[in-house]
């Protein structure tokens, strides 16, 4: 970007805010955001600013224009004043997408996550089948993740192997890349800016405990109950959609109020699993056991 042309900086954070809102309803595929990341990265490198256009005779800056751009490129531009205002509004209006391009990456790779151990779920039963996946082993009950045995070994190195190809193939971002420039913005004399720029890099790099930690909370069909509670709310789903649309009657609203008394048991179930595991403690058969 220009900072002295102030007006097309301006434009330019219109821009990036209509972005954003197109991108937060859908409106652009996964392959349209990879396309268009290169310029928003481009954008957000201060490296790429200058002071003013070079000369239009030219092409090129003068030794003195030379001089003020090279001062402008490594100190006047972290500086406050009026005219990188527009820069610095544009380029917050940037990481504002970037946070929900962030949000988009962490909810792929979540889904893709879930997907593979969905998989390995169905294929457990068959062992002999070259279609198993390597996460597979992960979901014996005897697999130990301490267990330093060359055998155990071997297969969580295959399972690391395999979630490092799902977090390669999910990637939109060159880290070393991606910090370089957040690290750089932090350098503003902005408040607003310097304080997204860090929540965003703890964001980005926190992104696999949060993965983690999200796909441990989504483990609720582990027990007989659960899986119960999900087969029921499959059953009952198309009813409500279906009294959603329509004018009831007295039977109907019975329905309709019977199907949400359960709903009401049904949270209060899970609320009731929630508060054991952040007490740390695990539903056995007939006793509750304390880890």
């Amino acid at each position: 970007m220009t900072q002295s042309l102030i007006g097309r900086n301006m434009l330019i954070e219109q821009v990036l805010r209509l972005f954003h809102f197109l991108i937060k309803f859908g409106y652009y595929s996964p392959d349209d955001i990879k396309n268009l990341l290169k310029p928003l990265i481009n954008l957000l490198n201060g490296k790429n600013d200058k002071p003013f256009l070079p000369d239009a005779e030219k092409g090129s800056y003068s030794k003195e224009s030379h001089k003020t751009v090279l001062a402008f490129k490594t100190k006047d531009r972290f500086e406050a004043n009026i005219n990188a205002e527009a820069i610095v509004n544009a380029k917050f209006q940037a990481l504002e997408v970037l946070d929900l391009l962030f949000t988009f990456q962490f909810n792929t790779r979540l889904e893709c996550f879930i997907a593979k151990f969905k998989t390995a779920e169905l294929t457990t039963i068959n062992k002999k089948s070259k279609f198993q996946s390597a996460l597979c082993p992960l979901l014996e009950e005897s697999f130990d993740a301490f267990d330093q045995s060359k055998s155990s070994i071997a297969i969580q190195k295959k399972a690391v192997k395999e979630l490092k190809n799902m977090f390669d193939f999910t990637a939109y971002f060159d880290s070393e890349q991606i910090t370089s420039i957040l690290m750089d913005l932090t350098y503003y004399k902005y408040d607003k800016m310097v304080n997204k720029a860090l929540a965003l890099m703890n964001k980005f790099y926190s992104a696999k405990t949060k993965l983690f930690k999200s796909a441990v909370q989504a483990m609720v069909l582990i027990t007989s109950d659960s899986c119960h509670v999900h087969r029921e709310i499959a059953r009952t789903m198309p009813i409500l959609r279906r009294f959603s649309k329509a004018k009831l009657n007295e039977d109907q609203v019975k329905s309709l109020g019977a199907v949400l008394d359960r709903y009401t048991e049904y949270a209060a179930f899970f609320f009731v699993i929630l508060q054991l595991q952040s007490s740390k403690m695990t539903i056995i058969p007939g006793r509750l056991k304390k880890m």
